[in-house]
């Protein structure tokens, strides 16, 4: 079976994020607000004694990493749209018990109700956003 788009939500969450840990990134396209649309340059740096004992996980940052097992049964099962990228120490020692899984990144198109906004915890919808249903741009759907 295919599918377009295929939502995942990871738990737990952990920190600390990629960023926290030394992971580069390319800010000269993110949002100068908030660092969104940022791009990872490198290798995912992480405290790899923080990680959760679990086959899939999340930082607060967004990283999402599989277990070398995951990323095995995913090889196995044929499940394809997405790469797995290497998973390093704090200082830069690779690890072959995690990847970082990546997803690609996609348009969608939003109902004309759609309601965008620029905070998690509390949205406050922009409606200049709203009208031209700009995901990057808006942030939080």
């Amino acid at each position: 079976m295919d599918a377009e788009l295929f939502w995942l939500k990871v738990r737990p969450l952990f920190e600390p994020t990629g960023e926290d840990c030394g992971t580069e990134y390319d800010e000269t396209r993110a949002c100068p607000k908030c660092g969104f649309g940022a791009r990872q340059v490198g290798p995912l740096h992480l405290d790899l004694k923080k990680v959760p004992k679990r086959d899939i996980a999340k930082t607060l940052g967004g990283e999402i990493v599989v277990s070398a097992r995951l990323a095995e049964e995913m090889k196995a099962a044929d499940i394809r749209g997405y790469e797995l990228g290497p998973v390093v120490s704090r200082q830069g020692k690779p690890t072959p018990h995690w990847y970082q899984l990546l997803l690609p990144e996609c348009m969608v198109e939003l109902a004309p109700r759609t309601e965008v906004g620029h905070s998690f915890f509390a949205p406050e919808p922009d409606k200049a956003q709203v009208k031209r249903f700009d995901v990057e741009v808006a942030h939080l759907v």
